[in-house]
């Protein structure tokens, strides 16, 4: 394939760059997956008592996960009541499914009660409280991990623009 302008000078490096920037962009949102690493912060999460008791199932809307940065809960009003510690954080990097699982020992439980306590003292009965976790976290592929079928993808669709500059 004659990859050169009508003067007969090759494309230049920055075209094909463009196409590959374009081709990536586009991959990510139809699979709405981030491909090139993003910070996320404080995404927010509903507090369900049902499911703080069973130790937090919280789904980050981002993922792949490179890794969590911080999690807490913040009642409404911006009042932080706790900052957990990174060992109660268990992150399924590939789903994007964190868990927060008391640490070692008794603390951990105690601090975990106190918490439940806490809400329930200020909003009684309520199983829903909207917007009470928040993550700060990073999603992605780490270099050199974005996945062989993806990058098959991206090469196919940025190859369509130079390709239709050559012509039939």
């Amino acid at each position: 394939i004659d990859l050169t302008d009508d003067s007969g000078t090759s494309y230049p490096d920055s075209l094909y760059e463009n196409f590959i920037k374009s081709a990536v962009s586009w991959v990510s949102h139809r699979l709405d997956i981030p491909i090139i690493p993003i910070t996320v912060t404080e995404e927010k999460h509903d507090f369900m008592r049902e499911e703080y008791r069973q130790y937090m199932w919280i789904n980050l809307h981002k993922y792949p996960v490179i890794g969590v940065d911080e999690v807490k809960m913040v009642l409404p009003g911006e009042q932080v009541v706790t900052t957990f510690e990174d060992d109660w954080i268990h992150i399924d990097k590939e789903s994007g499914q964190l868990q927060l699982l008391p640490g070692s020992g008794t603390t951990g439980l105690v601090q975990l009660s106190a918490n439940i306590a806490q809400m329930s003292l200020i909003y009684g009965s309520n199983r829903l409280i909207p917007d009470v976790f928040r993550v700060t976290y990073t999603a992605g592929f780490e270099t050199g991990e974005v996945p062989y079928i993806i990058k098959d993808l991206i090469g196919k669709i940025a190859s369509f623009g130079p390709l239709n500059i050559a012509g039939d």
